[in-house]
């Protein structure tokens, strides 16, 4: 009885599904086919008024659903042909049927009896007269064939067939379990009502499979409670702070590393007071760019974005990079932003420290680059005095031979003149004076370099350099006095005894005195002075001498104390004073350097190492 009562529910469900379908297909048939008497009534008339065109006609018929062919003749000749024409075998079983223009059209055509779906009968061959012209008859051929109407109404009512067999099974099954499982269950969930208003225990009336569905459930529910409590251990155990920031820029989620960085820069913060506030709320102090800019960027471009900030906790610099990337939701759309904090503090103070050890070094190198560019231009300047000594020891000895000779005949003749009774010509005596005169500034030159090419290892003791200044003060002390020239001495007397040679020191100030001279034509001041110094990091003593001139020119200052250089005019200086006078503080370990002073006037230095220390050599 049950099946019966499913079955006539289906039957009567989808019985006016088919009823429907079926008439459809009727009502389509005739819409095919007054269609088509509508073109052929059109191409009569078109053929009668001398516009139709072959093609046209053969293409507009062969676009009806029902036309298998068409086909336009004029006498037996066709002029245009569409579709598919059957073959001999077919021909004999097609009807055919002329149809006459001059009848509506429509009523000639035979209309599908879609109640027999044998197929038999359901194609036809279709002759229209169209009109005659020269003696020849236009006609068309047209083949029907109602084979597709046929096709779908048989689908539709394999269709309905097949819907009725599945809403059968389906309401079967569905009639079964309800009938096998909700309905004994409901009954003894009634029955379990009933016994416990009665004070019966239920669990005896329930099903067993009812009490494991339940221990099920509640085991589910325990395990997702576990992965909810170990997801949010790990969450907030992250030793990075992490925050997930709304497209909104509102704060959706924060990890406990994050609050306890906030509080340690300074700010009051927990995860409840953060939740659904401004993302601006988590800036560290002093924070620049700020953590909204950062989020603003990530959301524009969709991508990675990052940002280093540092800032002060408790007097102790901290830096941090702050890290933002998007959430992605479907078809690519952001739906939050997880920023990121990484303390890298460790790491910057390490690049920091080998930045400034590399500082170091590289000062270092430029260090000694210029302690060996000093010492090459030192070893070029050796060799250059040492090639110019050579030069001049040879030169000095051809030329003092006869120069001695011109300066005796000169003072011979010289002398013999002024001892005779008769005075000779004016210019003789003016002439020979001349001679005697440049002949003695030639030995002196030879003088000169044969002190430069032939300097040999002076005696040396313990003197304070006031000693050997003294000495040339006493040579050059008048001439200070006839070139308006004012001297001004300021050396301690305790200072600590040099090495050396006291005449050759005194020639070095000797020389230096003479060069400020000769710098203030006009008159002016000289000041020495000393004081304590440091050589190649030991003590020394240090010795400068400044004139109040005009200065060195910068383009040679660098040249003073090479050999045979000189800015004093022809006739006034060999060129030899600062290199003998450089030569010989080398000879005493000691440096001489020139330059410009900044309040005007040029300032020779002289550095002289100390004997025994820094107090070995002091006066008792």
């Amino acid at each position: 009885m049950k099946l019966l009562a499913f079955a006539s529910i289906c039957f009567v469900a989808l019985l006016p599904t088919a009823i429907i379908g079926f008439f459809q297909q009727v009502e389509f048939a005739r819409e095919s086919v007054d269609q088509l008497a509508l073109h052929l009534g059109t191409l009569v008339h078109q053929a009668r008024e001398g516009t139709i065109s072959p093609t046209l006609a053969v293409s507009t018929t062969q676009n009806n659903k029902l036309v298998l062919w068409s086909a336009f003749y004029r006498g037996d000749v066709p002029f245009a042909r569409a579709g598919l024409t059957p073959g001999p075998q077919q021909q004999g079983r097609i009807r055919l049927i002329r149809i006459n223009p001059d009848r509506p059209i429509a009523k000639q055509f035979p209309k599908p009896e879609l109640t027999s779906l044998s197929g038999e009968g359901s194609e036809f061959r279709v002759f229209l007269t169209l009109s005659e012209r020269n003696g020849l008859q236009e006609r068309l051929e047209i083949g029907i064939s109602y084979a597709a109407l046929y096709s779908t109404a048989q689908d539709s009512l394999a269709l309905s067939a097949v819907m009725f067999i599945t809403a059968f099974l389906f309401l079967l099954g569905a009639a079964v379990f309800v009938d096998i499982y909700i309905s004994r269950f409901t009954m003894r969930v009634i029955r379990a009502v009933r016994f416990r208003s009665e004070g019966a225990d239920p669990d005896s009336f329930l099903s067993p499979t009812f009490g494991v569905l339940m221990e099920a459930l509640e085991r589910r529910d325990d395990q997702l409670i576990d992965t909810r409590d170990t997801l949010e251990t790990i969450f907030n155990g992250m030793q990075i702070g992490v925050a997930m920031v709304s497209t909104e820029l509102r704060i959706v989620l924060v990890n406990h590393y994050l609050t306890s960085l906030l509080t340690d820069a300074g700010a009051s913060a927990s995860e409840e007071s953060l939740i659904s506030e401004p993302c601006s709320i988590i800036n560290l102090p002093g924070q620049t760019p700020s953590v909204e800019e950062l989020c603003r960027r990530c959301l524009q471009s969709l991508s990675f974005e990052e940002q280093d900030i540092e800032f002060t906790i408790a007097g102790q610099k901290k830096y941090l990079v702050q890290e933002a990337y998007p959430l992605f939701g479907t078809e690519r759309i952001p739906l939050a932003i997880i920023v990121q904090w990484r303390d890298v503090t460790s790491e910057r103070l390490a690049q920091i420290t080998v930045e400034n050890f590399n500082r170091e070094l590289q000062d270092k190198l430029d260090y000694q680059r210029a302690q060996l560019e000093e010492t090459h231009q030192k070893l070029l300047q050796s060799g250059r005095l040492a090639a110019v000594g050579e030069l001049a020891g040879g030169v000095a000895h051809e030329v003092n031979n006869p120069n001695g000779v011109i300066l005796a005949g000169a003072r011979y003749v010289l002398n013999r003149l002024q001892s005779e009774p008769t005075q000779p010509p004016e210019y003789v005596t003016k002439y020979l004076q001349r001679i005697v005169k440049q002949s003695e500034r030639v030995a002196d030159i030879v003088r000169a370099l044969l002190t430069f090419s032939r300097r040999r290892p002076q005696e040396k003791s313990l003197l304070h350099v006031q000693d050997p200044i003294h000495d040339a003060l006493e040579l050059v002390g008048s001439r200070f006095a006839g070139a308006n020239v004012q001297f001004e001495k300021d050396i301690p007397a305790d200072l600590p005894f040099v090495e050396g040679n006291r005449n050759e020191l005194a020639q070095v100030f000797l020389n230096l005195f003479n060069n400020a001279v000769d710098a203030m034509a006009g008159g002016g001041q000289i000041k020495v002075s000393a004081d304590m110094a440091t050589l190649e990091s030991q003590p020394a003593v240090r010795v400068r001498v400044r004139d109040s001139g005009e200065g060195i020119p910068g383009d040679i200052l660098d040249k003073v104390m090479e050999p045979f250089f000189t800015t004093k005019p022809v006739g006034k200086g060999t060129g030899l004073g600062l290199s003998i006078s450089h030569g010989i503080i080398e000879e005493h370990s000691g440096t001489m350097r020139v330059r410009n002073h900044p309040e005007g006037g040029a300032e020779f230095e002289i550095v002289l190492p100390i004997v025994g220390g820094a107090n070995g050599g002091k006066k008792d």
